[in-house]
């Protein structure tokens, strides 16, 4: 990591740390949005790789896929707290010494549970709502029971894998200057 690139995670760390310790209120609406924007791709994601499920589930899941990556897009371009970019960038603010310990926590425990609410706020919606009910019904079902029979490390692995790519994303929207770039 080149030094410019550390003095731009030192200051999101320290900014975060900043904005969730002197307006835990504007910080917590932010890990909220971000908790919709995971909600709002999952949608998109499952709604289409669902429709595509009975005749192309390989085009459907790569499609899912790609349509997902729209939620870490709306985090960046629109602003919003998400535990996972989170990670990497208070663990640099420890690192560097920009940010205490406490920091960290309190930053991770408001945006994990901010994310959350709004995720549970959208797709309780989503449920109530009953939209598109028997088709994501099928399509979950083709592959629920696998990830259900999953180990503990097994899951744990993924997620850190999938945590790692956010992170990875989370970075180049900070080193990208241009909203084009971005």
């Amino acid at each position: 990591m080149l030094d410019k690139d550390l003095e731009v995670m030192k200051t999101a760390a320290f900014n975060k740390a900043d904005i969730c310790n002197n307006h835990l209120g504007k910080y917590f609406i932010r890990a909220i949005m971000a908790g919709f924007f995971i909600v709002v791709a999952t949608i998109l994601s499952n709604v289409t790789a669902a429709v595509l499920y009975p005749t192309y589930p390989q085009f459907g899941k790569l499609l899912g896929a790609i349509f997902f990556s729209i939620a870490i897009i709306l985090v960046v371009f629109i602003g919003g707290e998400l535990f996972t970019g989170n990670n990497m960038v208070m663990a640099m603010g420890v690192y560097t010494k920009t940010c205490k310990v406490s920091d960290l926590v309190k930053t991770w425990v408001v945006s994990y549970i901010g994310n959350f609410v709004g995720s549970f706020i959208l797709g309780s919606l989503l449920v109530l709502s009953n939209a598109s009910h028997q088709l994501l019904v099928d399509y979950y079902n083709s592959f629920i029971y696998t990830k259900l029979s999953a180990t503990p490390m097994e899951l744990f692995v993924r997620g850190v894998m999938c945590n790692f790519l956010v992170c990875l994303a989370v970075y180049t929207g900070m080193k990208l200057k241009s909203e084009s770039g971005k």
